[in-house]
């Protein structure tokens, strides 16, 4: 079972390029993975990782723009989001967002 038509997806892989930066994004994936061998993650709360983690994983590997990276006008990611009226929160939200 696939997530995409394999006919569509085998067009569009012939046609993909990698992001020149590949291997410095791998680096930030690399650090994670060493911190957590190591055990260190299991002794931190998660709450006080999610600014590295969405900063690492969300702007540095994968490119969304946070608010300040977008000069105040258009950003595709943003942290401790409210998700209702009744004060629930997300740890962070992606989607176009302008001013």
């Amino acid at each position: 079972m696939f997530l995409f038509h394999q006919k569509t997806f085998n067009k569009e892989l012939l046609t993909f390029n990698f992001p020149v930066d590949l291997k410095s994004r791998h680096q930030f994936v690399l650090q994670w993975i060493q911190t957590l061998d190591q055990g260190t993650l299991d002794q931190v709360k998660e709450v006080s990782l999610h600014g590295q983690f969405f900063q690492d994983f969300f702007q540095n590997i994968l490119g969304y723009r946070s608010v300040i990276e977008g000069a105040g006008k258009t950003w595709e990611i943003h942290s401790e989001s409210t998700i209702s009226d009744g004060g629930g929160v997300a740890d962070g939200a992606i989607r176009f967002f302008n001013n």
